[in-house]
């Protein structure tokens, strides 16, 4: 279902940042895109679709620690529930995701009224930040703390988060480098 919804033209961007990056070898934020380290990539995207704060979560630097180190993207979502101010709306890409466009971000940003995210596709997502997020948010603190494992589809669910089905053409986009070989594959297509 792909309802639409009227929201604030306001919204914030998270980027997720906070992995070890094992598999990469190397911090995923560094690595250079288009003749700039990727996070500052990253951070143009968010930008230029009018993002009215943008954020990176964990890693070195990061301007959101993750609460629980380790814990893997659910930490940084969970971070989101302690910011007293700001835009209802979040938007949450992660770092090793290059090929994202604003169009496609766009359609996240204004679908489903807890949150979206692509159909098998977890992140990137997008989340209103109101009492039930914060709850839910807060939740999963509190089982990460107890050293307990929770995905960003778990959130999804909890939230009430609506899948929105990706065209053949976002599909392409929806790629994320975790490895050197995924890496070399999106760098010399894009």
């Amino acid at each position: 279902m792909n309802d639409r919804i009227a929201i604030d033209p306001t919204f914030a961007t998270l980027i997720l940042a906070g992995g070890r990056s094992s598999r990469m070898g190397t911090d995923k934020a560094c690595l250079p895109y288009r003749g700039a380290p990727l996070i500052e990539h990253m951070k143009n995207i968010a930008w230029s679709l009018g993002s009215a704060r943008v954020l990176v979560g964990g890693g070195p630097g990061g301007d959101l620690p993750d609460p629980i180190a380790g814990a893997g993207p659910a930490a940084s979502l969970a971070a989101l529930a302690g910011l007293e101010a700001g835009p209802a709306r979040w938007l949450v890409i992660p770092i090793d995701m290059p090929l994202l466009t604003p169009p496609l971000l766009q359609r996240l940003v204004a679908a489903g009224p807890e949150g979206a995210f692509f159909t098998d596709h977890p992140l990137p997502l997008a989340l209103s930040l109101d009492s039930h997020t914060r709850g839910v948010l807060q939740g999963v603190s509190a089982s990460l703390a107890k050293g307990q494992s929770i995905s960003v589809r778990h959130i999804l669910a909890q939230i009430g988060a609506t899948a929105v089905t990706p065209t053949p053409g976002e599909l392409d986009q929806l790629v994320n480098a975790n490895t050197p070989d995924e890496w070399d594959k999106i760098t010399r297509e894009a």
